[in-house]
């Protein structure tokens, strides 16, 4: 329900109400009161959401209360209403600055949303390089380790292909041996034949 306090009414013969607001006179002062009912049997999801979309400009009523009561709730919202004019500096609170001040509201959201997209890009993008150069260092140390094993591989294979090298420059050695020492043999042999000829002539 809407209801409207004018502390100047300009025509007495002209009900007046919440509706049309956009075809008053700005010179008229005129003072909004949005009224919410909550029975406290359940709970209200509009009431609750308008109660925290007003930020402290609400107050409540307690439609039985007497006396001391009644007179606390009266000053309240009084109060209320003499703080809201104070804010809106004298003028009344009209669709075209709800509208204002919804526009700047959205904007500053967007540019919130912006620097948050901003801050998620950088901070993927800084995640990405870090989690890229430990890949990075793992194909790295992968390589490395490849690089060593091929390394220690190559290093036994010349140390097998060395072995057998000397292994076989042993047995041919040996085998050279045996061949000048069976020469050797042969010529000890040989040798006194030809002592003996060499004495005949």
């Amino acid at each position: 329900m809407a209801a409207q306090l004018d502390s100047t009414p300009s025509n007495f013969s002209e009900p007046r109400t919440g509706h049309g607001l956009r075809n008053q006179d700005p010179r008229d002062s005129q003072l909004r009161l949005v009224l919410v009912g909550k029975t406290g049997a359940g709970k209200s999801a509009t009431g609750n959401n308008l109660m925290e979309q007003f930020r402290g400009r609400h107050c409540e009523f307690n439609n039985k209360a007497t006396g001391a009561e009644q007179e606390a709730q009266r000053a309240q919202l009084l109060d209320l209403v003499q703080r809201m004019v104070t804010q809106n500096k004298g003028r009344c609170y009209t669709d075209e600055m709800y509208q204002k001040v919804e526009e700047e509201i959205q904007k500053q959201i967007k540019v919130k949303q912006e620097k948050y997209k901003a801050d998620l890009e950088r901070e993927k993008r800084q995640i990405r390089e870090k989690y890229q150069k430990q890949i990075r260092n793992l194909k790295d140390k992968v390589e490395q380790e490849k690089r060593k094993a091929e390394l220690d591989r190559e290093s036994a294979e010349r140390e097998i292909c060395h072995l057998k090298r000397l292994q076989g420059a042993r047995d041919e050695v040996e085998s050279q041996q045996g061949t000048f020492t069976l020469n050797i043999i042969k010529g000890l042999i040989t040798l006194p034949f030809f002592l003996r000829l060499f004495k005949c002539i």
